[in-house]
């Protein structure tokens, strides 16, 4: 990471830790986990990477250009194509002091008994999310053919 993207997961990470403070205590709180931001790369016009918190994960996109993101209230929508499809994120909450757009992976987080279990997922789902979709061995269920109208009538295409 470059000293200014390492700078920019700290200050988010920080912010998230200060919510933290409030969050304790909420029966959506694992207090087996802390706050902290994995397996951030470069992808298009973004870094992305995974934060996890102790009361959910979430795949996060930070503009490379942080004065070049658009403006987006917090809580507003936006779908993104990532290489294994598409996927809903929601701006960030600006009071965080980072631009950023997030996709919740896991929330609450109870299930991970610890620090390292949460860690070992986030990278798996980062190596899922940023490959592309595997196809189906061919004549497998859900092979995508085209059926045609005789085909309907018979009950489906030959095979």
């Amino acid at each position: 990471m470059t000293d200014d993207l390492t700078s920019r997961m700290t200050t988010l990470a920080a912010a998230f830790r200060a919510r933290d403070e409030r969050m304790r205590g909420l029966p959506i709180h694992n207090a087996a986990l802390d706050v902290e931001i994995v397996e951030t790369r470069p992808w298009q016009d973004f870094y992305v990477g995974i934060l996890i918190t102790p009361w959910c994960m979430n795949l996060v996109l930070l503009p490379q250009d942080p004065d070049g993101m658009e403006a987006a209230q917090a809580g507003t929508p936006r779908e993104v194509d990532l290489p294994c499809g598409r996927s809903m994120f929601i701006a960030g909450d600006p009071e965080l002091g980072e631009p950023f757009w997030a996709c919740s992976l896991f929330s609450p987080v109870l299930e991970f008994p610890d620090q390292a279990a949460a860690r070992a997922v986030a990278e798996r789902v980062m190596a899922e999310l940023l490959s592309p979709p595997k196809a189906p061995p061919a004549g497998a269920r859900g092979d995508r053919r085209t059926v045609t109208r005789r085909d309907l009538l018979r009950g489906g295409p030959p095979g």
